[in-house]
Parts: structure tokens; sequence; C-alpha cells
């Protein structure tokens, strides 16, 4: 082989090594973007009703922050509590109010959205142990893209919400 071809492979390697370089850290970049939507997920004024006696279920709330510049979905819920949490919406349709599961909550960008009595919320079905008033219960809200928030909720007295 003569030095002219040696340099027309040696050329060819540097360029498809040039074209990779990118494509290597664009993953890294992915999770750097993943971590920085995590952290502007704001969970506020979070709370669990205390179980009522006799009933193994209760109901989460909260406000969900989203100060990133894309569109979140919370598509699901876990806990060492329980084997299923649903997202749940009440509805009004000619003058009847329903609950029922919905897919995903979405969660503008740079907006919020509240988990209340009467709207969106958590349904918490088939508790290992009751939720006592005082206590907290640790759950895992999930998005899209892989996005998990670990939030920490403390468990209201039924009572304590009538006044």
């Amino acid at each position: 082989m003569n030095k002219t071809h040696f340099f027309w492979i040696y050329l060819l390697c540097f360029i498809s090594v040039l074209v990779s370089v990118p494509k290597a850290f664009s993953h890294g970049d992915e999770k750097n973007e993943e971590k920085t939507i995590k952290s502007q997920i704001v969970i506020t004024k979070a709370y669990a009703r205390e179980t009522i006696p006799g009933t193994n279920l209760s109901s989460m709330y909260m406000s969900i922050k989203n100060n990133s510049n894309k569109t979140l979905s919370l598509i699901g819920v876990s806990s060492d509590i329980s084997d299923r949490i649903e997202i749940h919406q009440h509805t009004m349709n000619n003058g009847i109010m329903k609950m029922g599961k919905v897919d995903a909550i979405k969660v503008e960008a740079n907006a919020s959205v509240t988990l209340a009595p009467y709207g969106f919320h958590l349904m918490v079905f088939n508790l290992k142990a009751p939720l006592k008033a005082g206590k907290s219960a640790t759950i895992n809200l999930h998005f899209e893209n892989e996005i998990s928030q670990i939030v920490q909720v403390p468990v209201v007295s039924i009572k304590a919400q009538q006044h």
C-alpha cells in the first residue's frame, strides 16, 4: 500500500469518528434534560385522607407545578402502601356527579394542576394498613418519559377537614 491509500483510510476513519461523537453524547443530553425537567416539578399542598374505620381505601390530593418548558403527563402512581393507586376525576354530566379513572393528567409547561376533592385526585385501593392522621405515606408519581417524583404525603384527620 502506498501513502495515498493510507491517507484515505485514515481520513475515512477520522470522519467516521467525527460523525459518531455527537451521537455518543446525545444520550447524556437527554438524561440531563430529564433531570432538569424532574427538578422543575414542584409538589405542594399534598395530603391524604385518614382511612375511615372499616374501609381499606383513601384519597390523595396535591398541587403539581410544572416549571419546565415542556408539557408533562402524570401517567401513574406507585407506593408501598398499596398495589393499586389510580388517577381519578369527578365530572358533572346532566346534573349528576360521576367519578372515574383517567389515563393521565396533563400539566402544561409553566403551569400547575390541582388535585382536590370533586376534581382530579388519587384513589388508593386495598391499603395494606390503615392511614392514620399525623403519619405520612411515600408515593412515587410517574410521568411520561420515565420521569418520576417521590412525594411524602401527610395523612390528615377526616374530622379536621370537616371544620
